[in-house]
């Protein structure tokens, strides 16, 4: 008896009680691509599969020595959560520069995609 009772804390304690589970990697980074007409922008990227969401961030350009990836991670201008593509933007001034990213995120992180910069038709 005493031999079936070690056997069977053996046998259980082997069934994944108290161990950790596989750690989630961070998504596949989004490939970003922009179109544009009259203060409209259109960013377009692929649904990658183990994504939980995307969000995209924009901001304005202000001076010459800001350069985008600056300007998306310090001062984003705007940030919208749970988006799919693609997503339209609108109300632009005419001329000026703007920068775009999107993030993909689930359980083991972010990924940014790549940063565009554009300036508004």
């Amino acid at each position: 008896m005493k031999i079936l009772i070690a056997l069977l804390l053996v046998t259980l304690s082997g069934c994944g009680g108290g161990g950790s589970s596989p750690a989630v990697e961070p998504p596949q980074a989004p490939a970003l691509t922009l179109g544009q007409s009259a203060g409209v922008f259109e960013l377009y990227w692929t649904v990658a599969p183990h994504v939980n969401s995307y969000t995209v961030y924009w901001s304005v350009v202000v001076t010459a020595n800001t350069t985008c990836t600056q300007a998306i991670a310090g001062w984003p201008q705007a940030v919208v959560h749970n988006v799919l593509p693609p997503y339209t933007i609108t109300g632009f001034t005419s001329g000026q520069k703007y920068c775009f990213a999107v993030m993909a995120v689930n359980a083991g992180g972010e990924t940014m995609s790549n940063v565009i910069t554009a300036i508004s038709l």
